[in-house]
């Protein structure tokens, strides 16, 4: 009789502690990424301006950088060089085929084209894991991280040559922000 009660104790308290487990997600997760507060995202992350807010060039020009981000990396050597998993292998190229045209990257970042690269490297991010994550951003981006080159690329490049359309100069950019 005393085994059977030790037995039942022993399941009974296994069973009660396999339900008691660590939740890794923040408090405020709510399953949507793009609102997921763990990451730094800035203020204007947030903003859905008018698709006509800046000149096309300035559309194009962000097109561009998103592709050399992608074309610049000799992604086969990476991979073996690193010595990634088959996963990581498959979402690194799914990552990389996700916008194959201007119009489908312009159809998703035409509301804010500074998302693109908060977007990618933090899924690259994801998929590579900080240790490795921190080696592509020394060999590509001599050791900056990627969020600061791209918006200091932004402030140093985009906004002298292409300044926001004159219909919406004098118009409050709070109204467009989205409501997190």
């Amino acid at each position: 009789m005393k085994k059977i009660i030790l037995t039942l104790a022993i399941i009974f308290g296994g069973l009660v502690s396999a339900q008691d487990y660590y939740d890794t997600y923040p408090a405020d997760y709510n399953g949507y990424e793009y609102y997921d507060d763990s990451y730094d995202y800035p203020d204007d992350y947030y903003y859905n301006y008018p698709t006509d807010y800046y000149p096309d060039q300035y559309y194009q020009g962000y097109y561009n950088d998103y592709r050399n981000a992608v074309f610049s990396v000799n992604w086969n050597q990476f991979f073996v060089q690193y010595r990634l998993s088959p996963f990581q292998i498959n979402q690194i190229m799914l990552l990389n085929n996700r916008f194959a045209s201007y119009a489908a990257w312009n159809a998703y970042y035409a509301w804010n084209p500074d998302r693109w690269y908060y977007d990618r490297f933090y899924a690259l991010q994801n998929i590579l894991g900080p240790r490795i994550f921190v080696v592509y951003q020394n060999v590509y981006f001599r050791g900056a991280s990627p969020f600061v080159y791209y918006r200091n690329r932004c402030v140093n490049f985009y906004a002298r040559r292409y300044p926001v359309r004159p219909v919406y100069r004098n118009v409050n950019i709070n109204i467009y922000k989205v409501n997190r």
